[in-house]
């Protein structure tokens, strides 16, 4: 947190709705406010109003209304529920998908348009390899960054990715959260115009 002392001009809150003035952020205050009896005295001198503001409202953290969406898509629940109970970062909001198939999941993804993607490599009737160029085919999903989740070793599953465009896989385990956390920070960076993996 930190504490910012605002200069507030007698004539800015004769103009303005005073709360408005004085919630910049939705800041708590640190000192009370002028009680409305005694407002008319303020307006006839220099405010000076100290108030504590978090530092997520212009920090790095993202408010929930800012937050970009993070989708994960598998065809086993009790996978999506453990994801949607451990997983929580300051910048993206989780969602999850059921789909019973790779043709579900396409659907889901278009109606969704999220910002980063999580797809079970190996979904039933078109794994998530089969899938991928057809949501890289649609102009809106065209540089969303994708990982790969799947129960297989990363040297089964990469020969079979070959040619897709794609940032990691990650395999289910032990460190599974870890590496889904490493994925979504790196995948901000990506968002913000960083540079993606060659």
């Amino acid at each position: 947190r930190a504490v910012f002392i605002c200069h507030i001009h007698s004539k800015l809150i004769e103009k303005a709705n005073v709360w408005q003035q004085l919630s910049w952020g939705k800041g708590r205050f640190w000192s009370p406010l002028p009680s409305q009896q005694n407002l008319a005295r303020a307006l006839s001198r220099t405010t000076w109003v100290s108030y504590n503001v978090p530092f997520a409202h212009w920090g790095d953290n993202a408010t929930s209304m800012e937050k970009k969406t993070a989708l994960f898509i598998d065809d086993d629940q009790d996978f999506l529920e453990a994801i949607q109970n451990a997983i929580n970062h300051p910048y993206f909001q989780i969602k999850t998908l059921l789909a019973t198939n790779g043709y579900h999941a396409i659907d889901g993804v278009i109606k969704q348009k999220p910002d980063v993607l999580f797809i079970d490599f190996n979904l039933p009737r078109a794994s998530g390899a089969q899938i991928l160029p057809i949501l890289k085919s649609i102009k809106e999903l065209q540089n969303i960054p994708v990982y790969f989740v799947t129960g297989h070793d990363r040297e089964y599953v990469l020969p079979l990715l070959e040619g897709l465009v794609y940032e990691a896989i990650l395999e289910k385990g032990d460190t599974l959260s870890k590496q889904i956390e490493g994925a979504l920070d790196r995948a901000k960076q990506i968002l913000r115009g960083g540079s993606r993996r060659l």
